[in-house]
């Protein structure tokens, strides 16, 4: 009779090569659930902006945000964008998994004879096996993978141009909107006065509402433009910041300065050589 079992030596390493292996979890802390309170909390990473134009410059939120800036800043917070590096971080994950070869399937057995019966002895099997198959496909395999992350690469340099686009677009749109509402404030308010005026002297019989009609008129259509340039100065802002991925009680100081210009369509950069 033969009792089968493996050397209490050969557990110990392969313990400590499985304990090796294994992911521990740390639990990340959770914010409030309205993200960065200030754009000055929030870091841009120059170095991995899409393009050199924006990999060169200086994002300084203290001086306000001028629309490189405002681009730079939306590239690096936007939650879409966000979403699409994880995905492209998986894919190149997965391109890499795809060229590990298997590991080879080292087996061993020691039989021990029992009873101490005369003519027996030790019997000792050993066995080392290779999935032969695996490496034949490799190289289709890992020319898919490749070609599936640059795929995912490709799509999320062109969603950082939308994304830049769209800044630039929605910068000017707030940017001139709140002179617009500045200076139709100031028209409102210069004709506040001559509004009252026109209707004392019109309570009084000064005047008729024909003669007094221009005055009232422009008045009016001030109001109206101030209340129409304000609601659409409130959906600039709200779309605004959904792009740079900050909650609308976060201020953003805009600024006319343009130090440096973003190309008006994408180039591929060292991060997607052609």
């Amino acid at each position: 009779m033969f009792r089968r079992f493996a050397p209490p030596l050969l557990f110990a390493p392969l313990a400590a090569i499985a304990l090796a292996g294994c992911a521990t979890y740390r639990p990340l802390p959770l914010d409030n659930g309205r993200g960065p309170r200030r754009v000055a909390d929030i870091t841009v990473p120059a170095a991995s902006m899409p393009v050199p134009e924006l990999r060169a410059y200086r994002f300084d939120p203290a001086d306000g945000l001028d629309v490189t800036e405002v681009a730079m800043l939306a590239v690096a917070n936007n939650p879409d964008l966000k979403v699409q590096r994880d995905a492209a971080g998986v894919a190149q994950a997965q391109a890499y998994a795809a060229g590990l070869l298997p590991d080879p399937q080292l087996s061993y057995e020691h039989d021990r004879p029992t009873g101490h019966q005369p003519g027996t002895t030790d019997a000792y099997t050993a066995g080392l096996t290779f999935d032969l198959g695996n490496l034949i496909t490799r190289s289709a395999r890992v020319a898919s993978a490749r070609a599936g992350a640059r795929e995912v690469d490709l799509n999320l340099l062109w969603a950082e141009w939308q994304t830049i686009a769209q800044a630039r677009t929605l910068f000017d749109r707030v940017y001139y909107l709140r002179r617009l509402v500045t200076r139709l404030q100031t028209e409102r308010d210069a004709l506040a006065p001559i509004r009252a005026s026109i209707a004392q002297a019109l309570q009084a019989g000064d005047l008729t509402y024909d003669s007094a009609s221009a005055g009232l008129n422009a008045a009016s259509d001030v109001a109206n433009q101030l209340a129409d340039a304000q609601r659409q100065l409130h959906q600039s802002e709200h779309d605004l910041h959904d792009l740079l991925g900050l909650d609308a009680s976060v201020p953003l100081h805009l600024t006319a300065r343009r130090s440096r210009s973003i190309p008006a369509r994408p180039r591929c950069s060292a991060r997607w050589p052609r």
